[in-house]
């Protein structure tokens, strides 16, 4: 089965991207982003997707950088290395609350549950892209 969404970006001038979602028989979901550059629009947006996945998959695992959170602007002190840790320990004790345990450099991530069962894998899809990627528990 395919769903696909377009969504009508809020920008000046106007853009638009559709995520497309592809149930497969035995449970993967494949998305695929899709956004055509607008002439006129200086730089492409960002784009962000959230998924919401059972608390029990507690452990994140990535290739990219880390082991610590990284952000662009503070990624260089990492290492690009295959790395894993609690999804708990991606909350920091900021003061005022704040975007926390993001990895930057992603090359894949995923979620691992109960016996090593797999939430969620992420690949980026061409060779150029990288992701950021954070795995937090909802308030």
């Amino acid at each position: 089965m395919v769903v696909t969404y377009l969504y009508n970006l809020q920008t000046s001038p106007a853009a638009e991207c559709s995520l497309q979602y592809r149930v497969f028989g035995d449970g993967r979901i494949q998305t695929t982003l899709h956004y055509d550059p607008v002439e006129g629009l200086a730089a492409m947006p960002e784009f962000g997707v959230l998924f919401k996945i059972d608390a029990d998959y507690d452990t994140v695992e990535w290739y990219g950088n880390g082991p610590a959170e990284t952000y662009w602007d503070r990624q260089h002190g990492a290492k690009l290395g295959i790395y894993q840790n609690k999804v708990a320990d991606n909350m920091a004790q900021y003061l005022v609350p704040q975007e926390c345990g993001a990895k930057t450099a992603v090359r894949w991530a995923k979620v691992v549950g109960p016996q090593g069962s797999r939430a969620a894998v992420y690949r980026r899809c061409r060779k150029a892209h990288v992701l950021l990627c954070a795995a937090l528990h909802s308030p």
